[in-house]
C-alpha cells in the first residue's frame, strides 16, 4: 500500500512516530523507526489510541491518564459538539500534575518556614 515506501527510507531519519490515514480505503497505519531495528508498520484498529514519544499505546503514565481523561470526556459530552479550545483545556488540565506541584510548593514553604534552606 501507500505506506510501504516508508519501510525503505525510515532508516535515513532520526527517530519518529507517524500516523498515516487513507480516507478512501478507511485504513490507518502507525509507522515508527524508534525501536532501533527494522521500521514498525502496523495497522491501527478502530478505537481510542494515544501516541506519545514512545510506541503507540505505550503504557506511559501521562499517556494512560490522557487516554482515561479523553474517554471520560467523550462519555460526558455524548454527541454534543464541544469547541476544540474547550476540549484541549479540559484534557490538558492534568489534576495529577497539579496535585504534585501543590505538594512540592507546600514542602518548599515548610522548609523555608523552618529555616532549612541554607
Amino acid at each position: 500500500m501507500f505506506f510501504n515506501v516508508f519501510s525503505n527510507i525510515a532508516y535515513q531519519y532520526n527517530g519518529f512516530n507517524l500516523i498515516l490515514a487513507d480516507v478512501n480505503s478507511g485504513t490507518m497505519v502507525y509507522i515508527s523507526n524508534r525501536p532501533g531495528g527494522d521500521p514498525v508498520i502496523q495497522t491501527v484498529a478502530p478505537g481510542l489510541h494515544v501516541l506519545s514519544n514512545g510506541a503507540i499505546d505505550s503504557p506511559w503514565p501521562k499517556a494512560l491518564r490522557l487516554g482515561q481523561s479523553f474517554k471520560k470526556y467523550l462519555e460526558t459530552n455524548d454527541d454534543s459538539e464541544a469547541s476544540l479550545k474547550q476540549m484541549v483545556e479540559d484534557l490538558m488540565m492534568d489534576s495529577w500534575i497539579q496535585s504534585k506541584l501543590i505538594s512540592l510548593w507546600y514542602l518548599i514553604l515548610v522548609l523555608i518556614l523552618n529555616g532549612s534552606t541554607s
